[in-house]
């Protein structure tokens, strides 16, 4: 208790320090953009929502929904950008073949009613709905969607979606055919951001859609500006049941401060906010806080070639010395699952949650010191281990390795910690020119996401492996679960890959954050796993 005492003093002084330098907002991997380095707090952490029809729902159709940005938009072309911010527009404006529920493991209609695939897993045969309308008035075509598909193959952000793809037919006028080079159970996942697009509108734009859009979604746009607002509207022909808020307009508010006092005083509706402001939310009687969910997971790696660390030996010794609870509560603040596996245990193609026992590791000081002692280290003595790069004072994930930094020098282990601008830190890591590294990101929502994270063949690409651990099994295992089609074989494979990584050690997960959000109690909000629907939504009394 002590110790823990300790370090939650010391973290809170580095808080306080550079909370006058204000706060980064370095994207990692899949990190969401509006993610705010937070700030010393206190109060428990919230509970996952609890969706539940609204009780009261008040028609107002000249409201409108405020939201916020922390950042510019980038050029809003959805085959040229994977954006979060952007992609948070484009789930009101753009629809693709159907939605995938992935709180529910459900597919949903949308652009297609239907659809079946073979029992080889190659032909994905859908069956257009009727009348589908564009923003600009005309209807769907099946022509519409062989352009969308084709034109999403060949932007370079969407490679994972449509990597699989052999070719894309046309039938007739309602049938839409994908052929696969091998079959791929997570292609399904990928489906709902494979945007149907007018080929007509794209074409009299001369391809550019940097200010444009057009979509089949139950919102059209009103004006984009894309330093200052994006402001869209209900669409009237739309196939589904009309959106109960009318109106929305993100607004670009780079100073979080502002952003938060904004939603205080009514002009923001909705807004995701840092952990340190959570307790303020929180005391506010016009205010809900809730968790949105995600599959970011945080993790140290090991350089798996360098000379400390190439002996799988020292690499479980310093994951035994880990406390991943303690880390939770002190670094994250609570606002986390603590968890040291890798991936997060809600992917698709992950075992069941009484399996990861086995393959998670557990702290055990006796174990990891015979280890190291096995190893030829001298665990008497300090024993000087490298350094741990990590992202800058300000950064969330600075605070994850000034605690394993804390934890590992109990056990005589020195490390040292070297902060790093975003660029540097991944000039470095994807070189190899590190020993440990702290980050964090997610890579979709299927366990085969993570092959460009653990497999040999992304090894040293920006996005992808820098553990540099060669582990040919691995590889095969994320081939093999993509490949197979049925959910329970999909599990034993990826409780045998958990076993791989377990054995071989390149990295040791220290948690699973989660992103908060305040927002005014007279908004109906249904929160989801991913991509807020905001057609669910609605007005309270």
């Amino acid at each position: 208790m002590k110790r823990l005492l300790a370090l939650l003093l010391a973290l809170l002084m580095v808080a306080c320090v550079f909370s006058a330098c204000g706060k980064t907002d370095e994207p990692v991997a899949d990190e969401p953009e509006t993610s705010t380095a937070p700030e010393a707090s206190s109060g428990p952490a919230v509970e996952p929502p609890v969706n539940e029809a609204p009780e009261t729902i008040v028609e107002d159709n000249d409201r409108v929904l405020q939201l916020a940005v922390n950042t510019e938009w980038k050029p809003m072309d959805p085959n040229e950008t994977n954006a979060i911010i952007s992609k948070n527009v484009w789930y009101q404006v753009y629809e693709g073949l159907f939605y995938y529920d992935h709180a529910a493991g459900e597919v949903v209609p949308r652009v297609a009613e239907s659809y079946e695939v073979s029992p080889d897993g190659l032909t994905w045969t859908f069956k257009l709905r009727d009348n589908v309308y564009f923003h600009n008035g005309d209807v769907v075509t099946v022509d519409d969607v062989v352009y969308s598909y084709e034109r999403a193959m060949q932007g370079s952000p969407y490679k994972n979606h449509t990597a699989a793809i052999k070719s894309v037919s046309a039938p007739d006028d309602k049938t839409f055919v994908v052929e696969l080079n091998y079959a791929y159970s997570p292609f399904q996942t990928y489906i709902p951001e494979i945007w149907i697009l007018s080929e007509k509108f794209v074409t009299e734009h001369n391809n550019d859609l940097s200010d444009a859009m057009c979509g089949t979604g139950p919102y059209m746009p009103v004006s984009i500006d894309r330093s200052i607002a994006i402001e869209v509207t209900a669409f009237d022909k739309y196939y589904g049941e009309a959106p109960k808020i009318k109106h929305i307009k993100w607004n670009v508010l780079t100073d979080s401060a502002a952003a938060a006092m904004a939603l205080q005083s009514g002009d923001l509706d909705f807004l995701d906010i840092s952990w340190s402001q959570v307790p303020t939310m929180q005391a506010d009687p016009n205010l809900n806080v809730t968790n949105i969910p995600t599959y970011h997971t945080a993790y140290m790696s090991f350089n798996c070639q360098s000379e400390l660390y190439s002996d799988v030996r020292v690499r479980q010794a310093l994951a035994m010395l880990i406390d991943v609870e303690e880390i939770g509560l002190v670094a994250f603040e609570g606002y986390c699952d603590s968890d040291p596996l890798v991936m997060h245990p809600g992917l698709i193609g992950m075992p069941d949650a009484e399996d990861l026992d086995a393959v998670s590791f557990k702290k055990d000081p006796e174990k990891a010191l015979a280890l190291l002692a096995e190893a030829g280290y001298d665990t008497s003595k300090e024993m000087h281990m490298g350094s741990i790069i990590t992202y800058p004072e300000n950064h969330y994930l600075f605070k994850p390795a000034q605690v394993i930094q804390a934890q590992l020098a109990e056990y005589n282990v020195i490390v040292e910690l070297e902060p790093l601008e975003a660029s540097a830190w991944s000039a470095r890591y994807y070189a190899g020119e590190y020993d440990l590294g702290v980050l964090g990101g997610s890579y979709g929502t299927d366990i085969t996401g993570y092959g460009s994270v653990h497999g040999s063949t992304s090894m040293g690409k920006s996005g992808g492996n820098g553990t540099f651990n060669y582990n040919e099994k691995i590889d095969e295992l994320f081939t093999k679960s993509g490949q197979e089609q049925d959910l329970e074989k999909r599990k034993a494979i990826g409780l045998e890959l958990l076993q791989e990584l377990y054995n071989s050690c390149p990295q040791i997960g220290v948690g699973h954050k989660y992103n908060m959000a305040a927002y005014t109690k007279d908004l109906n909000a249904f929160i989801r796993l991913d991509y807020q629907i905001i057609a669910e939504w609605s007005w309270a009394a």
